[in-house]
């Protein structure tokens, strides 16, 4: 699935709207103007054998994608964030998403003919800090590629409600931590970015357990009237802590993206 990321990867693709183009391209790539209307119908997944499926995405969510950042870091012309597009896109079989993520941004280039720059912008972000007792993640060990956040099941006996999550990671950065959170779970955040304070360096391994937004604020609901009290009602911010990290409400400079000129209409397929 899309993941959400930084914004510092526009710069290799356009410095200042003047890019030199990286040599990776999609071998074949299918632009087409989409005709879903309903918002729960898009969709965009990275898939294994160098394969890429968008389906009614707004342009404006694309270009946040593939440069990893949150939609409200982009701007640009009005229209980017209603014209949907579907996009179908091969590459390679051993393509790895984050160059699946420079095809896309170079496809945004040659086929939208997208010219743009980044300006800073003070606004509000959660900060990610180091706990004030020490983080209680392990130090790991880096092996190949084996790396990342994989969903685990629930524990043996115990069935979790739909909205229970569980997620075993392993050599994670703080940096790629803090831009996983909103992707997540997005209901916490509402579209406000996490920025990496911590200045803890390496990669850890560690669990997050969590609840989402809506159910974790039921449980908590209920537990205030007298009902027993869920021991899975874990908000993020309660998964961050148990990590001796810290989520906290900041104005941050950040780098957005300031589309200048682009296509309505992509050059043909």
């Amino acid at each position: 699935m899309l993941r959400t990321f930084g914004a510092a990867l526009l710069l290799a693709a356009i410095a200042l709207g003047q890019a030199e183009k990286s040599p990776l391209r999609f071998e074949v790539c299918d632009i087409q103007v989409s005709k879903i209307t309903d918002p729960r119908q898009m969709k965009a997944d990275f898939l294994p054998g160098g394969r890429v499926d968008v389906r009614g995405m707004p342009l404006k969510i694309i270009i946040a994608a593939v440069n990893k950042v949150g939609e409200d870091m982009v701007a640009g012309p009005a229209w980017m964030a209603s014209e949907r597009y579907d996009i179908v896109a091969k590459a390679v079989q051993t393509s790895t998403e984050d160059q699946l993520l420079e095809m896309a941004r170079n496809m945004l280039l040659d086929r939208f003919k997208m010219v743009a720059h980044t300006e800073k912008k003070v606004m509000p972000v959660y900060a990610l800090v180091a706990g004030k007792k020490g983080v209680a993640m392990t130090e790991a060990k880096v092996s190949g590629t084996d790396e990342g956040c994989q969903v685990v099941p629930s524990a043996p006996g115990q069935n979790d409600p739909p909205g229970v999550f569980h997620r075993a990671c392993h050599a994670i950065a703080m940096a790629d931590l803090a831009g996983m959170l909103p992707r997540i779970a997005p209901a916490y955040f509402q579209g406000q970015p996490v920025v990496d304070l911590t200045e803890l360096k390496g990669v850890f391994d560690f669990k997050l357990d969590w609840m989402g937004r809506g159910i974790y604020e039921s449980a908590m609901a209920n537990a205030g009237s007298g009902a027993p009290s869920d021991e899975r009602a874990i908000s993020i911010f309660d998964a961050v802590e148990r990590l001796g990290l810290k989520l906290e409400s900041r104005k941050y400079p950040m780098d957005m993206i300031v589309v200048d000129s682009i296509l309505r209409t992509p050059t043909e397929n």
